[in-house]
């Protein structure tokens, strides 16, 4: 009976010393923990602070050049101006050397070269130190326009451009009962010659005909005559017109007429 004591007794200090030991295991892991989430929150805080510090600086010396009158215009560069000279843009730019850089009026002087018949965008930046850097875009050549027997080049922005007899031959003819037909004829070529050049250069001329509007379009290449309707111009319509004269070849070029102004077909008028 003693024995059996004795021995329960050595089992208990046995299973309270199992206890204690993953007690102080569990929290020896928690302290570890704690210790490791503090040093990565002082690193994250430290980083923190770094960066935070480097941008404010970074900040307060771009806010102290810019306001230093140290740092004045000296050189306007202008870029793409083929058709308009550099001293009218200049003028127009209207801005002296001598300028504080954080003064130029950047907004103001784009607005300006905007407007100007020649021009479709513009890209204006101060290069410091002591820089102002433009580039244009101007308009190309987009149609000749017939009216009263008169030839006048206009520009994919609708601008009248130079006259030029060896662009001129080059460029496609419009006809136009009206300002409405016009720019629907813009917006006909703008779109053809932005999503098939080619077929763009094959124009030889095109009417614009009312009551429902369309286009009557000749080609270069062929006799036969393309009607497009402004409703259904778009890379697809372009697409199948090419892969018809290029599929049947001389049965589309034996037609007088063909018809794309309906999606998804085409009608073949008048055949052989």
């Amino acid at each position: 009976m003693n024995m059996r004591n004795k021995g329960s007794r050595r089992v208990g200090a046995n299973e309270r010393k199992r206890r204690e030991l993953a007690r102080q295991q569990r929290t020896q892991k928690f302290k570890n923990k704690s210790n490791l989430f503090m040093r990565l929150s002082f690193r994250l805080a430290l980083v923190l602070v770094v960066v935070g510090g480097v941008s404010w600086a970074a900040v307060f010396a771009y806010k102290k050049v810019e306001n230093n009158n140290f740092f004045v215009l000296k050189t306007v560069n202008i870029e793409g101006n083929r058709l308009l000279n550099w001293e009218q843009l200049i003028a127009l730019v209207g801005v002296e050397v001598g300028t504080p850089m954080r003064d130029l009026p950047l907004d103001s002087i784009s607005h300006r070269l905007e407007a100007l018949p020649l021009v479709s965008a513009v890209q204006i930046n101060k290069k410091w130190p002591f820089t102002l850097q433009i580039k244009l875009q101007e308009v190309q050549p987009l149609f000749n326009l017939l009216e009263d027997n008169k030839i006048t080049i206009l520009s994919n922005k609708a601008t009248v451009m130079p006259t030029d007899v060896h662009l001129a031959a080059s460029l496609p003819y419009v006809e136009a009962v009206d300002s409405i037909g016009l720019a629907e004829a813009v917006k006909f070529l703008n779109a053809v010659a932005k999503d098939d050049e080619y077929l763009y250069q094959n124009i030889s001329q095109v009417i614009v005909h009312k009551g429902p509007l369309y286009f009557e379009v000749f080609m270069r290449d062929s006799q036969h005559k393309i009607k497009f309707s402004p409703k259904n111009i778009n890379k697809q319509v372009f697409a199948q017109y090419r892969l018809l004269v290029k599929g049947l070849g001389k049965k589309v070029q034996e037609a007088k007429v063909l018809d794309m102004r309906f999606q998804g077909m085409a009608v073949a008028v008048n055949l052989k």
